[in-house]
């Protein structure tokens, strides 16, 4: 599934696909997007304990589905793997100072080693990046977007995804709204014992893997964005 935005000041002419899809020209090149569907709500922050419930009990509702799915080949989303790819990006970069990269790796290995325990013979399909600005939220239903990342995980990690940016991000969570979101999950597919105990560590995996993942757009952006943007981030 592919997402593509087009800004209201492009203007754009008909085209037609070889399949006789219609399709747009954006004005000017030879790009062109087709638009499916308009997904109302992308992006929008829950701002309520109802819309992080909602959000909960829709990431449920996918996880009971994609179980019934073989797992893709192309991406393994084991955890420690998720850890050691990040630091790997980040060291190869070098992005960070070397009291600040010791930090990381030091921190990294302390956490691969907690993440080692956690069992493989429940992973499955997860979408991969759960959070809001993967989600449409409307009408109070939510419809999941972006399987860019979608591969053979831990369920668990997508529910880590959700809440762990919102921490990272330090997002405004409404009272109630963490409580909600695993309850609206839970009224759809319980969570096991050592889910809820691995969940924190789950949340640091997703910030971590944050951090690599913008170390590989620094070489488009720059060092300083880098930073920038790491500084954002409270892992």
């Amino acid at each position: 599934m592919a997402v593509y935005s087009c800004q209201p000041s492009v203007r754009a002419g008909p085209a037609r696909l070889l399949d006789g899809a219609g399709a747009s020209r954006v004005e000017g090149t030879e790009r062109r997007y087709v638009l499916f569907e308009y997904v109302v709500g992308v992006g929008k922050v829950p701002t309520n304990a109802g819309e992080w419930r909602t959000m909960g009990r829709a990431l449920a509702s996918f996880h009971r589905l994609a179980a019934q799915f073989r797992a893709p080949p192309r991406f393994k989303l084991a955890p420690a793997s998720l850890v050691e790819s990040a630091l790997k990006t980040i060291g190869e970069g070098d992005l960070l100072g070397s009291q600040d990269l010791s930090f990381v790796t030091q921190f990294s290995a302390r956490l691969r080693q907690r993440l080692s325990s956690l069992p493989t013979t429940t992973t499955q399909v997860i979408h991969g990046d759960f959070w809001w600005g993967n989600i449409g939220l409307s009408s109070g239903r939510a419809t999941i977007l972006n399987f860019d990342f979608c591969g053979h995980g831990l369920p668990i990690y997508d529910v880590a995804s959700f809440l762990g940016t919102a921490e990272a991000l330090a997002v405004p969570v409404p009272p109630g709204g963490r409580r909600a979101f695993l309850a609206g999950y839970e009224g759809v597919r319980s969570l096991a014992a050592w889910e809820r105990a691995a969940c924190a560590d789950l949340e640091l995996t997703r910030a971590l893997y944050g951090l690599g993942w913008w170390a590989t757009l620094a070489t488009t952006y720059g060092r300083e964005w880098f930073l920038d943007s790491a500084a954002g981030e409270d892992v």
